[in-house]
């Protein structure tokens, strides 16, 4: 490890970055003493932003790709939480930023918030750092995966001109509200200043709230004013009134060909304000699909997949897309290492899992928020045919996991639950 990237892990563990979640404090009023001390870097770039349940981090990293095959670079966009690195927020045309460009970002947000009564939190220095890059760099665009609600995420303190709505559900209750209605109140409220907000497919409860939106900006709803379709080679066509476009790729997942979708649909309307037509071909030929923590294959033989689905609908995706990989004709089950974390519903999450598996392994994360292995294998003890053992930690559930798959009785091995469990999960099996 260089110098560089020690003193950034020092400084970034100095920010507070392991504890983040439980930081966070509503409001916009740091942000914004924040952006006033720092000359609004916010207010240089054009923004936008992606709120939703799941599925934000997917559609920021597809459409930054179509906006850079398009228009050209740069292109920023931004990201949380990290995976492995807190590089991975902060892009420059799909690419990490640097230790040496972050640590300089950071330093010069850390010395503006010296003076402040309320100081940031983690996530708020972060969002700040990325603005202060984007700014510098005069991006084109900045698209900015919103880190949880809307109405008073760090982000929102920019006024982005396109929204974005993916995938809305129950989570994060305790914060946003107990309800659809509640939480895509929170949700729209981020687009103050926005002219168009596009929405993907949603349930029949957040679809119903959202075609009653009467609002300024003009909301374009999936399934009224545009379709995300596939033919049988899963690939991806968006039809609506703005025009029609498909992707000649195969995409395993369909939560990944409804963010594609909706990237696409995104883009197009993006380029064209800007007198560009989008370049479908170059879009194919360039586009990476696979997105850290997203149905990532981290070994095809063994079959290892990690992904960070941690609340009903996200596990619901996972499994669609589990059958398209490793269809259901096999009799073998898998193998789980499962985490989460308190406030999700982890028994819900269980009950979806348990007819996939066999066998599950819990590591203790070893975090205040996450929930305790022996809770979880309490309630994995109530479904016949699987079984649960805890082990000390993650790098002990990847030894024990890679043992019994040597024996050939499981389908593969999924690490799923966690953001906390799947990105150091993955780290060291791909060692």
């Amino acid at each position: 490890m260089t110098d560089t990237a020690s003193e950034l892990e020092a400084l970034v563990a100095a920010l507070g970055a392991p504890q983040e979640y439980l930081r966070m404090r509503p409001g916009l009023a740091r942000m914004q003493e924040l952006c006033a001390k720092l000359g609004h870097p916010e207010q240089k770039v054009p923004v936008i932003q992606i709120v939703g349940t799941n599925g934000k981090g997917s559609t920021a990293f597809y459409l930054s790709q179509m906006l850079m095959s398009t228009l050209g670079g740069p292109i920023g966009s931004y990201f949380s939480p990290h995976y492995q690195r807190v590089n991975e927020r902060i892009r420059l045309n799909s690419k990490e930023i640097g230790d040496a460009e972050l640590l300089a970002a950071l330093k010069e947000v850390q010395k503006a918030a010296q003076t402040m009564v309320e100081k940031p939190s983690f996530f708020e220095v972060l969002t700040m750092a990325a603005f202060l890059i984007f700014a510098k760099k005069k991006v084109r665009v900045a698209v900015m995966e919103a880190g949880l609600g809307g109405r008073y995420d760090a982000t929102s303190v920019a006024a982005a001109e396109m929204g974005i709505i993916t995938e809305v559900g129950l989570d994060h209750c305790h914060i946003l509200g107990n309800t659809i209605p509640l939480i895509l109140q929170e949700k729209i409220a981020a687009f103050g200043q926005a002219k168009i907000i596009i929405a993907g497919p949603q349930s029949i409860e957040a679809r119903q709230e959202l075609d009653q939106y009467s609002g300024p900006a003009r909301l374009l709803l999936a399934g009224r004013d545009f379709d995300i379709q596939e033919d049988d080679r899963l690939k991806v066509l968006v039809k609506s009134g703005q025009g029609e476009w498909l992707l000649p790729r195969e995409v395993p997942g369909y939560y990944r060909r409804r963010a594609l979708g909706l990237a696409l649909l995104a883009a197009a309307i993006w380029a064209k304000n800007l007198n560009h037509c989008l370049e479908l071909a170059k879009i194919t030929a360039e586009l990476e699909i696979s997105f850290p923590g997203r149905l990532q294959i981290i070994s095809k033989d063994p079959l290892i997949i990690a992904d960070i689905a941690h609340n009903p609908p996200a596990v619901k995706s996972l499994l669609n897309a589990l059958k398209e990989i490793k269809p259901a004709a096999t009799q073998k089950k898998w193998l789980l290492i499962f985490a989460t974390m308190k406030d999700k519903d982890y028994a819900e999450n269980i009950k979806l899992l348990a007819p996939l598996a066999t066998h599950f392994i819990l590591p203790d994360l070893a975090l205040p928020r996450a929930a305790s292995p022996d809770l979880l294998a309490e309630i994995i003890k109530n479904f016949s045919n699987t079984s649960a053992e805890i082990v000390a930690d993650i790098s002990a559930a990847c030894q024990k996991a890679t043992t019994l798959l040597a024996t050939g009785k499981y389908a593969g091995l999924l690490i799923t639950g966690s953001n906390f469990l799947a990105g150091p999960a993955s780290r060291i099996l791909k060692n």
